[in-house]
């Protein structure tokens, strides 16, 4: 009730009204104004609705343990972006400190009066009020209001109209450090994809060369033991060839929007020409892998090489987690009345916890351990997977038991006009 009748009375105030200066303070962080422009104008709303003969804002500075200047009237910045004020033996760092507004209305009696400050300026203080700003909870600096006019006493609606200032320069406070963050996210992304972009051009150049070399002696060994050796050069680099592949394509839709070759494709055919690919491995690691498909055709319309990538990426992830004699089941089907068409992956290998299953498709998110780990992979694929699902506009989730196994399902939009369906050879 106290703020209420402080706006009512400052609206029938013939100087400008506290409602006022809030509007335009408002407006300002609306418009995402520089911060010097809106901590001046709450100063300047300080002295005008008080009114006093001077007001500022400080910020405490951890590195110095000071109170630093960060806004003040326009004829005395020149000075005053220099200063600082100490926490000890002032009125300014004692409102800081005990975290509470704090006035001292005969500067002359009074031991808090910081008199370098008037000095720097050719200033006399006489009276002062101090609030702590605050950020949330924390304290981070303090705003003051010098010499009210007609050296009369500060009053308790003075107190409330600055602490109500102080909270609007808070808010600039805050919104200048989430701004400065997020500026900080974007830069730190932007080198982080020029360094991968950069990294993945420069390797690929002598792995290429190493595999176009491993080829040709393949092509001439005999021995079957010296061929053994090639074939794991061969799959050593193919195995970096993929994890350079999958970080362009995580990171190439932060340099530019990707591409689609959107087709008409049949998603069951698709599933069982990218299974197929993993025949071999699956016998290998002496693992069934078979797909079920229901009757019919299964269209959407996709990038069918985009989409095979993360049929592929899951597929991959069930080999690693499956172990020897274990069973990987690849299913395509209708959903949600042939609205949609439905792929899962299911195996049931070891699980993944409860408290992991948030974040398997976070980039280079790893279930196990760095150090106990038994299984490979940058955490890379599920990643990637996700992207490229997203891309048409479709849904990737996975649900599992540790221990029991886990099933990862993609949910893709039908195609609802009839077309020509064109499965890729990949």
């Amino acid at each position: 009730m106290f703020r209420c009748a402080i706006m009512n009375s400052a609206m029938r105030s013939p100087r400008p009204t506290l409602l006022e200066h809030l509007r335009q303070i408002s407006r300002l962080l609306e418009e995402d104004a520089a911060l010097e422009t809106v901590l001046t104008a709450i100063v300047e709303a300080a002295r005008a609705v008080i009114p006093c003969q001077a007001a500022s804002l400080m910020r405490y500075e951890e590195e110095t343990e000071l109170l630093r200047f960060i806004a003040a009237p326009r004829e005395h910045w020149s000075v005053l972006a220099r200063a600082c004020v100490p926490l000890d033996a002032s009125a300014a760092g004692k409102a800081f400190t005990q975290g509470r507004p704090l006035i001292v209305q005969d500067a002359s009696q009074s031991g808090l009066i910081y008199r370098d400050i008037d000095r720097l300026l050719d200033f006399e203080t006489r009276s002062l009020l101090a609030v702590p700003v605050r950020v949330g909870n924390w304290t981070v600096g303090v705003m003051e209001a010098v010499n009210k006019h007609g050296n009369v006493h500060y009053t308790g609606e003075d107190v409330t109209i600055l602490e109500i200032l102080a909270g609007y320069a808070g808010i600039a406070l805050a919104q200048a450090s989430w701004r400065k963050t997020e500026e900080e996210i974007k830069d730190l992304e932007r080198m982080k994809a020029d360094f991968i972009a950069v990294a993945s051009h420069e390797m690929r150049t002598p792995l290429g060369v190493i595999l176009g070399h491993t080829d040709l002696l393949l092509e001439e060994e005999s021995d079957l033991q010296r061929r053994q050796q090639l074939d794991a050069i061969r799959r050593a680099g193919e195995r970096l060839q993929k994890i350079l592949d999958d970080l362009e394509r995580l990171e190439q839709p932060a340099r530019a929007p990707l591409q689609l070759d959107l087709q008409t494709v049949d998603l069951g055919q698709l599933l069982q020409q990218v299974c197929r690919g993993f025949e071999t491995q699956a016998r290998q690691r002496q693992i069934e892998l078979r797909t079920q498909i229901e009757a019919g055709e299964f269209l959407a319309r996709v990038d069918p090489d985009k989409i095979g990538v993360a049929i592929g990426n899951l597929i991959e992830n069930a080999l690693t987690f499956t172990n020897p004699g274990g069973h990987i089941l690849a299913r395509a089907e209708r959903a949600f009345g042939g609205e949609f068409v439905r792929l899962t992956v299911t195996d049931d290998g070891v699980g993944i916890p409860a408290k992991d299953l948030p974040r398997v498709f976070d980039r280079f998110y790893q279930v196990e351990a760095h150090a106990t780990r038994r299984h490979g992979g940058m955490g890379l694929g599920l990643a990637v997977g996700r992207v490229m699902v997203e891309l048409h506009g479709g849904q990737i989730w996975a649900e599992s038991v540790e221990g029991r196994g886990s099933r990862f399902t993609v949910l893709l939009p039908a195609a609802h006009s009839p077309g020509q369906s064109h499965p890729p050879g990949l």
